[in-house]
């Protein structure tokens, strides 16, 4: 924890219970930073379902856990879980070759696909691309997909800021976990140290804890936190156990 000392953490938290609207949302404007993955690699939805329709020969991983893969996915994509997988796990794959189309998905919508991506690409795959809408835009709009389909899912906002001697943390991956279901999402700080994403919790519970994980999951749990919590906070790593978890919003669809 030591190595994290010095960071602190502030969310902004609003506990929303009204059900989707037309509305158009309201949300921070912040200054952009250079991506930790190549946004050049993004390819939207139509385009996958436009490759899917024509039989074109796809590679769909699904990056999020197995619980969520389970629960829904896009047809005919392959669960390859972030953090959980490495070059040995794509050679085992029976057809897949160096230079095969792969497209990677989440749901937060794209950050962590395009960690996974980058990743995949530094095995030496050379046609790597990003679902850009994510999956929950391809579920939300009648694109195909298969698995049980047995869960409520709540969206959970989560929106921060990460500061280190009073500085913004410019451009860090944030890793948010589920402790309960393993459900995992991520994020980029900005140049203000502001991030925010959503999170698709499915059978959502109010005492629900996430981790906080900050540039990699191999590193210190950077805190832990309830989404019943609905108060604005502060939060030093050197004193977390006497701090307030935070909360985001809540959005049950």
């Amino acid at each position: 924890m030591n190595k994290f000392k010095s960071i602190a953490l502030s969310a902004l938290a609003a506990l929303l219970l009204s059900s989707c609207s037309d509305e158009p949302e309201v949300t921070q404007q912040t200054e952009q930073v250079q991506p930790l993955f190549d946004t050049s690699r993004f390819i939207s939805a139509a385009d996958v379902l436009g490759r899917i329709e024509s039989s074109e020969k796809q590679w769909l991983f699904d990056v999020r856990n197995k619980v969520s893969f389970a629960e829904l996915h896009i047809e005919s994509a392959l669960s390859l879980p972030y953090g959980k997988f490495d070059q040995k796990t794509l050679a085992s794959i029976e057809g897949l070759s160096l230079n095969s189309p792969i497209v990677t998905y989440c749901g937060c919508p794209h950050t962590l696909s395009g960690f996974a991506a980058e990743q995949i690409a530094q095995f030496g795959y050379t046609d790597v691309r990003v679902l850009h809408e994510g999956f929950f835009y391809w579920r939300d709009n009648g694109f195909p997909v298969s698995g049980q389909n047995a869960q409520v899912t709540t969206r959970l906002e989560f929106a921060g800021t990460l500061e280190s001697h009073e500085q913004p943390l410019v451009n860090k991956a944030v890793f948010l976990r589920n402790v309960r279901n393993g459900q995992l999402e991520a994020a980029v700080t900005d140049t203000n140290g502001y991030f925010e994403t959503d999170f698709h919790v499915m059978s959502f519970r109010e005492n629900d804890e996430f981790q906080l994980y900050l540039e990699s999951l191999d590193s210190p749990e950077l805190g832990r936190f309830t989404a019943s919590e609905t108060k604005l906070n502060r939060i030093s790593v050197s004193n977390i156990d006497q701090n307030e978890p935070i909360i985001q919003s809540a959005l049950d669809y």
